[in-house]
């Protein structure tokens, strides 16, 4: 039993004429599906962000299991949603996440080390703890149970809602469940949220100060949070003509020895 929802921010381009398409379609009986029913929701209005909208979102949905996916994410397949459904049931889980591809523009993969994929779960039970420190969890490969949404909510962060929703099931004892198999594709585009926020400074300081304020709610020392305090810095500092130039540098090379750090030798 399957419910798509659609929550649309009040766009300006062709967004709302597919949608539309995709709705008279449904109207008619002319989409054809395989589940056993299908209920397609939509509406476009102002919003007061990403997470207003999945807040709005799942309060009209009526499923036991909810995700959500980006207008520029994918399903890997069309069994994504029954392997899905299938560790659910077997596993007793609140949480479950599978591999994720990372693609670009036209679909081809982009080669990225992401720290949890291709772990089972028993590997990735033991770096579970971490998610204090460095947000691994692959949100469009992941699922989680109506009953932690309902107690937890999704936060007003506008970059980290989906880290901050993770720290909190953890901290709440909620089950996570890792399975080994590939459920979503993230497309890396320019104009996806945090790729444009990694190059506008706007942005990116915005970005660097929730992450910080979060590891000041949640008490977490790491490197990571030294790491992001330098980078306000920078980005900050940055801003100032005759120097900007030589900063843009330093950060540059400060983010990529972060990343050698982070991603390859597990210092987070």
């Amino acid at each position: 039993e399957l419910e798509h929802i659609v929550i649309d921010g009040g766009s300006t381009d062709q967004s709302i004429s597919i949608i539309k398409k995709y709705d008279q379609l449904c109207q008619r009986g002319q989409f054809p599906f395989q589940c056993k029913s299908f209920k397609f929701i939509w509406f476009s209005e102002r919003d007061e962000g990403q997470s207003d909208a999945l807040n709005k979102g799942f309060s009209l949905s009526s499923g036991d299991i909810l995700a959500w996916l980006n207008s520029d994410d994918i399903y890997y397949s069309n069994d994504s949603l029954k392997i899905v459904l299938e560790a659910f049931l077997k596993n007793e889980a609140d949480i479950v996440m599978g591999n994720l591809y990372v693609i670009d523009e036209k679909g081809r993969l982009i080669d990225l080390p992401l720290i949890a994929n291709g772990l089972n779960n028993d590997e990735f039970q033991k770096i579970l703890p971490d998610i204090r420190k460095i947000d691994f969890i692959m949100q469009p490969a992941c699922f989680f149970k109506r009953r932690l949404w309902e107690t937890l909510g999704i936060s007003k962060d506008c970059y980290i809602m989906d880290w901050v929703l993770w720290i909190e099931a953890y901290k709440n004892h909620y089950h996570f469940f890792k399975i080994n198999d590939y459920i979503a594709s993230y497309r890396l585009q320019d104009n996806a949220k945090t790729v444009f926020a990694s190059k506008d400074k706007v942005s990116n300081i915005k970005r660097c100060e929730e992450i910080i304020a979060m590891y000041n709610r949640y008490g977490t020392w790491c490197l990571n949070r030294f790491y992001y305090s330098f980078y306000l810095l920078l980005l900050r500092v940055s801003r100032y003509p005759f120097i900007g130039s030589f900063i843009d540098l330093l950060i540059h090379a400060s983010r990529k020895a972060r990343n050698i750090i982070a991603l390859r030798h597990k210092l987070y």
